[in-house]
């Protein structure tokens, strides 16, 4: 039987929620909206975050490191990232340059124009039946 980190199921950017408790990003636990959460992972890394807006504008969005979610509520249709939030934040910011930062937004708004031709509503992830499901593969990755 496939192991749950080897099948791969296509969502909505939109359907992805950023994980407002990464322990590997430096948030505040009043970060709650998409755009908070996109400003907290710019902060934390701004030039890395640029670099890859860039390079999934320039060049398309690629799948060398898979993005991880789980069901945080099984209530909502959304799913949580555990493993890929700053991907998905720059999809995200792609796909509605509003989200943007406002350090970037200039950039985020013609880089957007660019990708039009590039522009993807969903990506391929991998679904852990639960976050603790998860955890070794993001410390594995992360160490």
């Amino acid at each position: 039987m496939e192991h749950w980190s080897e099948k791969r199921r296509k969502l909505s950017i939109n359907a992805l929620k950023l994980w407002a408790n990464n322990p590997r990003i430096n948030y505040d636990t009043h970060h709650k909206t998409n755009k908070e959460l996109i400003n907290a992972i710019y902060d934390d890394n701004p030039e890395g975050f640029k670099t890859l807006l860039k390079s999934i504008a320039t060049k398309g969005f690629t799948y060398f490191d898979t993005v991880i979610v789980w069901k945080a509520d099984p209530n909502d249709d959304a799913f949580t990232v555990a493993e890929g939030n700053m991907r998905v934040a720059a999809l995200k910011v792609l796909l509605k340059p509003s989200l943007a930062p406002k350090d970037i937004k200039h950039l985020v708004q013609t880089l957007s124009r660019d990708w039009e031709n590039k522009k993807i509503e969903k990506i391929k992830v991998a679904v852990a039946p639960k976050l603790e499901d998860a955890i070794p593969y993001i410390f594995d990755r992360h160490n």
